[in-house]
């Protein structure tokens, strides 16, 4: 009988298929229906394309990047009334090309062994307490000299606390290796917030909220509040994971892998001086008048020199995720299609056309809604892109400056989830099987009312003393 060698065929309608047909029809319908009352022409395009934006990364049919590339090129093409100069000036502004290179940063910490060397100091501390508190500081701190993406974190914390918890023979159901590891997975994300360049979106929230935020602004304006969100972030899962008494590492395992490393090497001392300077540099932009990204322009190109340098730019170039590059470019690029009216047109059909009187309670109501959006976009992106510009104008109705709505949008958007889909960093943890949806889940239910409760009353005196409440 004759072997039978055809390959079974692929259906030809998938699921990444169907997403992209229904996201270019959604887009098409809306470009070509009647004129919406209320929205000009130029509005109407505008909101067609971006929605079929957002529908492409909702349903990932094709990678987040791709789809930004596809609605800047429609843009470009279709739209002639919006001027290409204006369109991508971001290319102009310092955040493009700090979002380009920062991921240089990640990449030397991880390559010299410095990030692995910090990670078995911490794992090697005597109890569960000081261990957390040990990662709040080190996820701090990465964020502080660029590590600007939770996964780089999680990349080197993570295979750590499997490694470290299969010596001690516990298996990953332990609620030891799960506290540490959720504890991980939250901090990777939320210490991003306390630094200008912690976090890879922190870079266009003034330019989606319209207004100018740098290094030492947001250092001054909005430290504070993220470090109150991140302390109560930690306390909730310290106490919702806590598990018994007695549990923890062995220590002969921790003690092994300490003597292991040896003296600091070479390569890592050059990195933290590199890192010292950086660092310097960015604090005091505002007495040299050099702003972070172009210091940052700057610093990459000399980490890739020979003699003197840390990486290569074939290593520069594999670390970079150019799908997070493209797609935070989209996001720019919808920022500026937001001047077209088509956002504020949207909010004025969803949003309560008054809001409570008490200040408290309308900075709850706007966390809640943003709580809300995020359930069905998933996207910490797309909910960013599409609540932060037409908040932001909402806000200041209500008395509200565009700052403050727009970070309390913000990080509700970041440090709250039901789902592991709404943040990429619990997706690529839940390779390692140290948690479940389960404890997302009921994480999510309890920072449902944590998060608006943190943003509208516990931090209600800062935003009085920034004069960001009328």
């Amino acid at each position: 009988m004759a072997e039978n060698n055809t390959k079974p065929q692929r259906p030809i309608l998938n699921r990444h298929v169907l997403g992209l047909a229904i996201s270019v029809l959604v887009g098409l319908g809306i470009w070509f229906m009647p004129p919406l009352q209320g929205l000009t022409a130029t509005g109407q395009h505008a909101m067609a394309v971006v929605l079929m934006t957002v529908l492409l990364w909702i349903t990932e049919a094709v990678p987040t990047g791709v789809a930004a590339l596809l609605m800047i090129g429609i843009v470009l093409c279709f739209m002639p009334e919006v001027p290409p100069h204006t369109f991508l000036e971001f290319w102009t502004s310092d955040t493009m090309w700090f979002i380009l290179v920062c991921f240089i940063f990640s990449a030397i910490v991880e390559i010299s062994g410095l990030g692995h060397r910090v990670a078995v100091y911490v794992f090697s501390l005597r109890s569960l307490f000081l261990i957390d508190i040990g990662l709040l500081v080190v996820t701090a701190l990465f964020s502080v000299v660029g590590m600007n993406s939770a996964f780089p974190k999680m990349a080197l914390l993570l295979p750590l606390v499997v490694s470290f918890g299969a010596l001690s023979k516990m298996s990953k159901e332990n609620p030891y290796l799960r506290h540490l590891a959720f504890m991980i997975a939250v901090l990777s994300t939320n210490t991003g917030l306390l630094i200008y360049p912690g976090f890879s979106f922190n870079l266009v929230l003034g330019r989606m909220g319209g207004f100018s935020v740098d290094y030492g602004t947001w250092f001054a304006w909005f430290f504070v509040p993220s470090l109150v969100f991140t302390l109560v972030s930690f306390a909730v899962i310290y106490f919702l994971f806590l598990p018994k008494r007695g549990v923890h590492f062995d220590v002969k395992v921790e003690q092994k892998e300490l003597e292991q490393l040896g003296p600091m090497t070479g390569q890592e001392i050059r990195t933290i001086v590199w890192l010292v300077a950086t660092v310097t540099l960015w604090a005091t932009g505002s007495w040299t008048g050099i702003s972070a990204g172009w210091v940052a322009v700057l610093v990459a190109a000399g980490m890739m020199l020979p003699g003197i340098g840390l990486v290569s730019f074939k290593q520069f170039v594999e670390k970079t995720n150019w799908n997070v590059v493209f797609m935070l470019m989209g996001i720019l690029a919808i920022g500026d299609l937001s001047s077209t009216g088509f956002a504020h047109w949207i909010w004025d059909h969803i949003l309560p056309t008054t809001m409570p009187h008490n200040p408290m309670l309308s900075l709850m109501a706007i966390s809640g809604m943003a709580e809300l959006l995020h359930i069905p976009l998933g996207s910490l992106g797309t909910s960013m892109a599409l609540a932060v510009p037409s908040l932001s104008a909402y806000g200041q109705t209500v008395g509200m400056s565009k700052e403050l709505v727009s970070f309390v949008t913000y990080v509700t958007v970041v440090g709250q989830y039901f789902f592991s889909y709404q943040n990429a960093g619990l997706i690529f943890g839940l390779a390692y099987g140290l948690w479940k949806a389960s404890d997302v889940l009921k994480y999510g239910l309890v920072m449902f009312v944590v998060t608006p409760l943190t943003l509208g009353v516990l931090l209600y005196p800062w935003w009085l003393h920034m004069g960001w409440i009328q």
